[in-house]
This record gives structure tokens, sequence and C-alpha cells, in this order.
């Protein structure tokens, strides 16, 4: 694993194979780092994402990711519209997941990438022991 990599996952263990459909929002903008609350983290992953209908319709869970580490995981519910073509999830805790403080360094986005939504339809696939 290089420095960047990391870096970018603080080092923490890989996120665990997640069979059901998923989407990963980097929060990084929109999340206090310093007096961040479980309910700050579920407000900045929720809302508003530019997210198209197929990934809206079998979007199983939802993680909130900041600096490569996941800060909060959720089982949505339903979307909302939000303003423009904009949407926003209601979910409740997916603790299930076992997945808070978990790198996403090895799933991370091509060098460069700014989008910020993650799109895993089939699921987020097993760690390889490169990854341990």
């Amino acid at each position: 694993m290089s420095d960047r990599s990391r870096e970018y996952g603080e080092g923490g263990a890989p996120i665990p194979a997640i069979d059901e459909p998923t989407v990963i929002f980097m929060i990084n903008k929109s999340l206090r780092h310093d007096s961040s609350t479980a309910e700050d983290v579920y407000q900045a992953t929720r809302c508003s994402w530019i997210i198209g209908n197929e990934a809206r319709e079998r979007a199983f869970y939802a993680l909130g990711v900041s600096n490569g580490v996941v800060r909060g995981a959720y089982r949505i519910e339903r979307w909302r519209p939000a303003d423009g073509n904009r949407w926003c999830f209601d979910g409740r805790s997916a603790a299930e997941l076992d997945v808070i403080g978990k790198s996403v360094g090895r799933i991370k986005g091509r060098k460069g990438a700014s989008n910020p939504v993650r799109i895993f339809l089939d699921g987020i696939p097993a760690p390889t022991p490169q990854d341990q």
C-alpha cells in the first residue's frame, strides 16, 4: 500500500464486502472534523446529491466517507427530491455493516476524480490479501 493510500484511509482496516447495492457519498466538504456528531454525519451524508434513477431505485445502503474513512452507514428507506436535480435520502443506522472507521482506500476513485458519489450497484467487493 502506498503512503498516499495510507494517508487517504488513515491506515484503517479495509472496508469489508457489502453484498447489497451501496452508494458512497464523499462528505469531506460538508462535515466539520473538529466537532461532528452522529447527527452531523447523517445530515452531511443524506443531502443533497445528483444521483440517477437506477441508483436511487436499487441502492440499499448509503455510506458517508470523509478522508477515506467511513463516518456513517445507513439503510436507505426512501428518496426525496431536493433543489434542482438533486436528491436526499431518509434512512436509519446500518450498524449491522460494522464499517464505521474502516478505510475505503482500496476502492477509491481514479486519481483526479471529483464526483462525490460512488455507486456500487453490485455491492462492494471483498478485500484481497493485498488490501489487508
